[in-house]
């Protein structure tokens, strides 16, 4: 579903800059989009300060249809023990069923990676069960329950978009990872879910391995796997041990996807709170959720010229920032980025172009005098 809100050809999107290093992040990003001649408007909302913005928030995502969002969680782990976080609230109340990680490599990031030297992975997980239907309580004292729910309707649902998606992005295959010998009956209930789907599409390659299985064959070769579909919790662990591969999760940023609802965010997600102001985070992440939602939206253009740009800056090695081995910071980065896109996207006005030198206003001329040519 494409979003709600246009005016004048320009779309509005929210944008929920979360707590610690989020919003310098989020205005970051911002400049950068608005530097690709991103046509779009951005409807701030902040909703960690109070259950009334909260529901402002949700307001405003359903009048656009598309987020962008920082980590908005203001409370601690310890806090979090008897309620959920706003993060999860999000996502099952816009019913975004499925998380969608793209886990591409760099060119000129070699040396960060270890293992392979090239990646171009997608993880799908499932985003509302499982673990994450967060039915977690205590029976009694220092005995704790944790109920997992997993339905066909759902499964299908994220097998369905791991299909189409090969199918339109023209990837070749689609590889299920389950835990089958710990959950025999809700992964097998998986499985069941993923060859009803596999059978519609007989042109792309379909597989089934155990996730012990699948991550050896990781190991021995980059290409086993394109599109990965796997639950909720493994779909976590899974997309951090390939972030550790391609240079961590700064480089990538992930949707999570609904019927109606498209919701972006960076792959690193913690609060960044110790580090706010201090201009240190790497902004790639939260740039290239910006770069998934002009995409989602049709801006293809602009997207690729964003993309384009990061990896000129990579490919040269000369503003990275400090968890790359750089030493640039946070804006330095940036605007060395921007200079990149300018030089792409030639047709941009933003402000960093000069500010053109305007003519000095002639002289006026001496007043008519009628004996002049007498």
């Amino acid at each position: 579903p494409h979003p709600r809100t246009q005016t004048g050809g320009w779309t509005t999107v929210t944008v929920m800059p979360g707590v610690g290093a989020g919003p310098e992040l989020a205005d970051l990003m911002i400049e950068v989009m608005e530097c690709a001649g991103a046509p779009l408007y951005y409807e701030i909302v902040r909703p960690e300060k109070s259950e009334k913005e909260f529901e402002h928030m949700l307001q405003s995502l359903k009048r656009n249809g598309v987020a962008i969002k920082g980590n908005i969680e203001s409370k601690s782990l310890t806090e979090l023990f008897m309620e959920p976080s706003k993060n999860m609230r999000i996502k099952r109340t816009m019913d975004l069923f499925i998380d969608v990680i793209e886990c591409k490599s760099f060119p000129g990031l070699e040396k960060l990676m270890r293992v392979h030297k090239h990646l171009d992975i997608v993880v799908m997980r499932q985003n509302i069960e499982g673990e994450y239907t967060l039915m977690e309580h205590e029976v009694i004292r220092n005995m704790f329950e944790n109920v997992q729910i997993t339905t066909y309707y759902n499964t299908k649902r994220v097998c369905e978009y791991a299909f189409n998606y090969a199918r339109d992005k023209q990837r070749s295959k689609v590889t299920l990872l389950h835990n089958q010998d710990v959950n025999p009956l809700t992964e097998d209930l998986m499985k069941k879910a993923f060859d009803d789907v596999a059978y519609k599409y007989p042109l792309i390659k379909s597989e089934k391995f155990s996730v012990n299985h699948g991550l050896k064959m990781l190991v021995k070769d980059a290409k086993s796997w394109d599109i990965v579909v796997t639950n909720s919790v493994l779909g976590s662990i899974i997309a951090s041990i390939i972030f550790g591969m391609i240079g961590g999760p700064a480089l990538a940023a992930e949707a999570n996807i609904g019927e109606k609802y498209k919701v972006f965010e960076s792959a690193f997600r913690n609060r960044n709170i110790s580090l706010a102001g201090k201009d240190v985070v790497n902004p790639t992440g939260t740039i290239l959720s910006g770069v998934l939602a002009l995409e989602v939206l049709g801006y293809n253009k602009q997207a690729s010229i964003i993309r384009l740009a990061l990896e000129e800056i990579f490919m040269e090695g000369k503003a990275l920032t400090r968890d790359l081995g750089g030493k640039a910071t946070s804006k330095e980065f940036v605007r060395i980025l921007v200079q990149k896109i300018r030089n792409l996207a030639c047709y941009v006005h933003c402000k960093y172009d000069a500010v053109p030198q305007i003519p000095p206003r002639p002289p006026k001329p001496p007043p008519y005098d009628p004996n002049l040519y007498m």
